[in-house]
């Protein structure tokens, strides 16, 4: 018999943020490909790219029971890119990016370091202690301080380009 012993597989589950990320990427890199020299496209690459890895995350936070948690890290870990993204996009279009001038980094080095805090935070015992569970939902300082953090950024986004 040609079809003696086939294993059934669960179905592969598709969520909105699934569909939304490959939307996303695809765009991104449509726009990265128009024009790859400018600034405003590499920029707009970039955020693109940590938004599709954001949706992502989220879906696969959603779809994994037993492996929730480090998704969840993954995804907040992601989503701490998100203001400096947003910020590097903004600066390409109002001015030239000078990633290799050091007055330039000096001068914003606020943008480039609270992002990199904001990544690595998630994954630290401050954020969610190891011993939190699905009955006992335990959240450290540092989780209130990534998104107290994250809400301060985007108001200084905000500020920023208001004034720009």
């Amino acid at each position: 018999m040609i079809f003696a012993a086939t294993q059934v597989s669960q179905p592969m589950t598709y969520s909105t943020a699934l569909f939304a990320s490959v939307v996303v990427a695809v765009v991104g890199s449509l726009i990265f490909w128009a024009n790859p020299a400018r600034n405003v496209n590499r920029a707009f690459f970039v955020s693109s790219g940590i938004v599709a890895t954001w949706l992502a995350s989220s879906h696969l936070m959603v779809l994994s029971a037993d492996r929730g948690l480090f998704w969840l890290r993954c995804t907040c870990a992601v989503g701490g890119l998100a203001p400096l993204s947003l910020w590097l996009l903004k600066e390409s279009i109002l001015s030239n990016i000078q990633l290799t001038a050091f007055r330039w980094i000096l001068r914003n080095a606020l943008w480039f370091v609270g992002p990199v805090v904001f990544t690595v935070l998630p994954f630290t015992d401050s954020f969610i202690p190891s011993n939190s569970s699905d009955l006992e939902r335990l959240r450290g300082w540092g989780y209130y301080f990534y998104y107290a953090g994250l809400v301060g950024y985007y108001g200084w986004l905000l500020f920023d380009t208001l004034r720009s």
